[in-house]
């Protein structure tokens, strides 16, 4: 009766490890927002380090972050991440001149809760 017993928990763990690691992630809902702020990091990664197929140049920019507007009633996870560094990627080619400025950009994250990114969608120089 014992061995049976821990039989029985032996292939109830078993199950929960194999439909644990078989659950599909939950993507994170639509949000947006319209921040300004001072370009701190500047520069260009392989998208193959980031684990995004085909490899291509990717942007990445940390914008230490001085304000944040909601965009078209979205919600906006960075509200209260003002004074902030935040580190953002794109696919648009920027110029090597954006590093110090002030810049408007319209971002969203992207991801799942296993993890995500914060993409810029436009970006412009203000001064």
């Amino acid at each position: 009766m014992a061995v049976m017993r821990k039989t029985k928990t032996a292939l109830f763990l078993a199950f929960l490890i194999f439909a644990s690691s078989h659950v599909a992630a939950v993507t994170v809902i639509p949000n947006g927002a319209l921040i300004t702020g001072v370009i701190s990091e500047y520069g260009m990664v392989s998208s193959r380090l980031l684990g995004i197929q085909p490899d291509q140049t990717i942007y990445k920019v940390t914008i230490h972050l001085e304000s944040s507007e909601d965009i078209d009633g979205m919600p906006n996870l960075l509200r209260g991440k003002e004074r902030e560094d935040i580190t953002f990627y794109t696919k648009e080619r920027l110029s090597p001149d954006i590093f110090g400025k002030k810049v408007r950009a319209e971002v969203s994250y992207r991801g799942d809760e296993r993890g995500g990114r914060w993409w810029v969608r436009s970006i412009k120089i203000i001064e």
